[in-house]
């Protein structure tokens, strides 16, 4: 069917949408029971339920849910001077997927994919050093992308409630990826490194006119603090339990 392909798509992408399904027809209606059209955040209605005047009071009305989220019955009564009847529309918020973006294939960016694997994110893993990717087995569904980090940050630029973590090789590797991400629509920014990491490459984007409430947004260290021999296994879980607990 083709208003799966279109919903897959969307999900894929990262789009939200809602999904309007006819449930009841009464009269002359145009479709019958269980037409669909898809309306996303972005771009325009997918599939149909019957257009005209239904179509765009279906597509007004979920507006609202594309904004909170959630579903609802619509009910919609066709002018008695046209087909006449009615219909009711089941209407019904499908969220993006969830994308957990892990700048650097090291031994925590290996050990956090493996966790993240487990879970409802599509996990890609971005690592400019093709050797060190090498040097892993990684789960399968993972996605695994050898660029440049600036280049890779820049190809995120339309997306939206991005899920990131730096877990570079080095501090100036880590400067440089924060950097270009600082600009993009993130709702999670993680940084792997200690409190004082944290303070120098704060000061560090002050010094670029970066404003200081992205700054406060990011958290370096990613994760919890205190959590004992810190090995990257440990690392890993307490930065998924951060994340899932968005």
């Amino acid at each position: 069917m083709r208003w799966i392909d279109d919903a897959q798509a969307l999900h894929d992408e990262g789009v939200p949408f809602v999904l309007a399904t006819l449930i009841e027809c009464a009269g002359s209606a145009p479709r019958e029971a269980g037409a669909k059209m898809i309306i996303p955040r972005t771009g325009n209605a997918r599939g149909t339920i019957g257009g005209g005047v239904l179509e765009a009071a279906v597509i007004a009305a979920s507006h609202t849910l594309l904004i909170h989220g959630g579903s609802e019955i619509f009910e919609y009564r066709y002018p008695q001077s046209g087909c006449g009847g009615g219909v009711k529309v089941f209407l019904e918020y499908v969220a993006p997927l969830r994308r957990l973006v892990i700048f650097g294939g090291g031994h925590i960016g290996h050990a956090l994919a493996s966790v993240m694997a487990q879970t409802s994110f599509h996990v890609r893993v971005i690592e400019e050093r093709p050797q060190t990717l090498e040097k892993f087995d990684w789960p399968e569904g993972i996605e695994i992308v050898s660029l440049p980090f600036e280049q890779a940050a820049e190809a995120l630029l339309q997306e939206e409630n991005l899920v990131c973590v730096v877990a570079g090789f080095s501090a100036h590797q880590d400067t440089r990826i924060l950097s270009a991400l600082i600009p993009l629509q993130w709702r999670y920014l993680g940084v792997i490194g200690s409190r004082n990491k944290g303070e120098r490459l704060r000061e560090h984007l002050r010094a670029h006119a970066v404003c200081e409430e992205r700054m406060e947004r990011f958290f370096c260290p990613a994760g919890a603090e205190g959590i004992g021999n810190k090995l990257p296994g440990e690392i890993a879980i307490s930065i998924a339990a951060q994340i899932l607990a968005l």
